[in-house]
């Protein structure tokens, strides 16, 4: 407080003073009255009260940051004499904080998680013990980066591949991907990756995928990419097999005629033929029980084999290269009719290729067969 302020200087005072006693019952009662005038220097020794003492309050905005985040203080000033200029300075248990004015801002780069006091001290120049107050703030952990991760297709064959997709995020920053697989070969350095599964063995292959925000800070997530076990081929078909397509009978015994039932049969036959220009027939005429019994049954089955070819030449104009006839042990008057396909053989049991010719036949087929041969060349 200025010196002078003890020190007054007093030009005129006056005072009117009135008393009023009581003596009873020794004296009556008395009132007295003076007035006294009184100039000169006043010295006053004690403190001299001029009002409330100055006072400042603090705060902070926010109270929580993430390091590297700004903390705003502000400092609200009470008591002080407004014709006096007033300054501030700043101390903190962290940060770096500076400035002379009401309000000032903390840096918090580098800090550690954690509780934090600024302090402020105002004065104006005049006062003996300058005011201070404080203000806190906390510096928060940073959040670690999250990421998923997801593969597509999640089943491949051998040698195949699939796209890898993870989806980081983070509170502040940017991220770096990393990938790895447990088999296979994995590239990619964004969210996108492509696992290559060759060389891999059936079975699931984990891809684990990794976010690394700026402060260091990681994340991983793992998806599956199943590799199938390689499919057998499969089988080949079966060879070709030569089958049984029809027979025709020959009802009266000892005959090897051709009649108009069998010739409906092999007109059949004919056109199976036809469709299937790379097959070969096979014939295999046989005889029944009755007609082995006498002699003139000596070349029947071959003779009814033979005929029943002569009608799918003559007739119906098939390769006679195409046809194959045979003779058998089974009982039947009787001829069947086997296609041969490409590629197969015709290997039933018991049969014998027939070495009689074609001119052995009855007549009537040697007529029809002349007759045709003249009609060739007409027909070309």
């Amino acid at each position: 407080m200025p010196r002078w302020q003890h020190f007054k200087l007093r030009l005129l005072q006056a005072d009117y003073i009135y008393a009023r006693h009581d003596f009873f019952p020794i004296l009556p009662r008395l009132n007295m009255e003076s007035a006294e005038l009184s100039s000169g220097i006043v010295f006053m020794a004690g403190p001299i009260y001029t009002g409330p003492p100055p006072t400042v309050a603090c705060s902070a905005n926010p109270t929580e940051v993430f390091a590297g985040e700004p903390v705003n203080v502000t400092v609200t000033p009470s008591n002080f004499n407004p014709k006096r200029t007033v300054s501030y300075s700043y101390t903190a248990t962290g940060g770096k904080v500076s400035g002379n004015a009401a309000n000032t801002t903390v840096d918090t780069n580098g800090l550690n998680p954690g509780s934090y006091t600024v302090t402020s001290t105002a004065t104006d120049n005049h006062i003996k013990v300058p005011p201070t107050c404080t203000a806190n703030f906390t510096v928060k952990e940073w959040p670690a980066p999250t990421v998923s991760c997801s593969a597509n297709p999640t089943e491949v064959d051998p040698g195949q591949t699939a796209t890898i997709n993870c989806n980081g995020s983070t509170a502040k920053g940017n991220l770096q991907y990393s990938y790895k697989a447990s088999a296979g070969n994995v590239t990619g350095e964004g969210p996108n990756a492509t696992l290559n599964t060759e060389g891999a063995q059936p079975g699931p292959i984990t891809v684990t995928g990794t976010v690394t925000d700026d402060r260091g800070k990681t994340a991983s997530a793992d998806t599956t990419v199943t590799v199938r076990a390689p499919q057998a081929p499969p089988p080949p078909p079966p060879p070709p097999q030569a089958s049984k397509i029809n027979q025709i009978a020959f009802p009266k015994a000892y005959s090897a005629r051709v009649d108009n039932t069998a010739k409906a049969i092999l007109d059949d036959v004919a056109l199976r033929m036809q469709r299937e220009p790379d097959s070969k027939l096979v014939i295999v005429g046989s005889t029944d029980a009755k007609e082995t019994s006498k002699s003139r049954s000596r070349n029947l089955a071959a003779q009814r084999a033979v005929n029943t070819k002569a009608y799918l030449v003559d007739e119906k104009g098939i390769d006679a290269s195409r046809i194959e006839t045979r003779t058998d042990g089974i009982e039947g008057a009787q001829a069947e009719m086997w296609i041969v396909p490409t590629g197969a053989s015709f290997n039933e049991p018991n049969t014998q290729v027939t070495n009689l010719p074609a001119a052995k036949a009855r007549p009537a087929h040697r007529a029809r067969h002349k007759a045709a041969a003249k009609r060739a060349p007409s027909a070309q």
